[in-house]
């Protein structure tokens, strides 16, 4: 199972920006402040891995950024949907880099997924904005609130629903 993370309106509220190159958060709380209730709901899930989809990527780089994230999602990171790949033809079919700057958030994850063969029960999205995310793919998506994130218990808890059924899918999958 691979969960598509953004940060911003996740893992902590929506309202982040860049001093000095460096995230600061605008408002009450702190980064990464709902990293842990996502710790926790992947530790029932061991074979569960983390792609960045998050644009701190593009613009801090994807060691930098993983650099930040707390151990327990740190060491679940395989990999992000944005990075300096997209510039080898192996990856890109064609696609320039132009075309990655405009892509959306919906576009970067399903190329991503259909370049690695991930079929639709591996995997799971959890970001903040839907645009151009279409209904065909709206339950590979657990859309948050900005302002609340994965503190929203009813969202965490359609989060662990989601591991739950697309693992028990994955083993009905494989057997």
């Amino acid at each position: 199972m691979i969960i598509f993370l953004d940060f911003d309106g996740v893992l902590h509220p929506s309202t982040v920006y860049l001093r000095g190159g460096k995230p600061i958060l605008d408002g009450d709380g702190e980064l990464f402040m709902w990293a842990p209730l996502l710790i926790n709901a992947l530790s029932e899930f061991s074979a569960c891995k983390i792609v960045l989809s998050t644009n701190w990527v593009r613009r801090l780089g994807f060691e930098s950024t993983c650099d930040l994230l707390p151990v327990g999602l740190r060491e679940r990171v395989i990999g992000s949907t944005w990075h300096s790949v997209m510039e080898t033809p192996r990856y890109n079919d064609g696609l320039t880099l132009s075309y990655w700057n405009d892509a959306t958030r919906f576009q970067q994850i399903k190329h991503w997924a259909q370049f690695n063969k991930l079929h639709l029960n591996e995997w799971i999205a959890v970001d903040d904005d839907a645009s151009g995310w279409p209904d065909s793919d709206s339950d590979n998506l657990v859309l948050l609130n900005g302002r609340a994130g994965l503190s929203d218990a009813t969202k965490l808890g359609m989060l662990k629903s989601k591991l739950s059924s697309y693992q028990v899918s994955s083993v009905d999958f494989l057997s």
